[in-house]
């Protein structure tokens, strides 16, 4: 007798326990379940096929990708000089992006890396700001600055 109690107890924090770790794994997956951007930038050039002068124009690229597991929509992109926030025309903003799709644009206009700039980043339709690693913000300027 004393060991089928014993064997209950034991069953009985067992469950306990997993019912706590169910639990709390379903109130995360809750709250991490959304839309994500991962903002990546960098100088490119347009190359196109076929004969004929190619463009020598350095752009600033931009890759937007949703990295979340719920569709987001990009609003915007740009990025601040000091306090002052700026924003990059693009046709084709808004868009919506599904899990794993990306967004790619681009801008001749470097003029933005001459100065102070703080960050660079995507806003999503709810005003978030998913900024371009600062890393690769230095980078940037420093490959610009350096080429001109």
């Amino acid at each position: 007798m004393e060991t089928s109690g014993m064997v209950i107890t034991i069953l009985a924090i067992w469950g306990a326990v997993l019912s706590s770790v169910s639990i709390g794994w379903q109130i995360y997956r809750d709250f991490t379940n959304r839309g994500r951007l991962r903002v990546d930038t960098y100088l490119a050039n347009i190359i196109e096929e076929g004969p004929g002068p190619q463009d020598q124009t350095v752009y600033l690229a931009w890759k937007v990708t949703n990295t979340g597991r719920k569709p987001i929509i990009i609003s915007q992109i740009g990025g601040a000089h000091g306090d002052k926030q700026f924003f990059v025309k693009q046709r084709d903003l808004p868009k919506r992006l599904e899990p794993s799709e990306y967004w790619l644009g681009y801008t001749a206009d470097l003029s933005m890396l001459e100065q102070n700039l703080r960050f660079l980043a995507a806003w999503d339709s709810l005003g978030k700001i998913h900024r371009v690693k600062r890393k690769t913000v230095k980078q940037l300027v420093q490959d610009h600055t350096s080429s001109a």
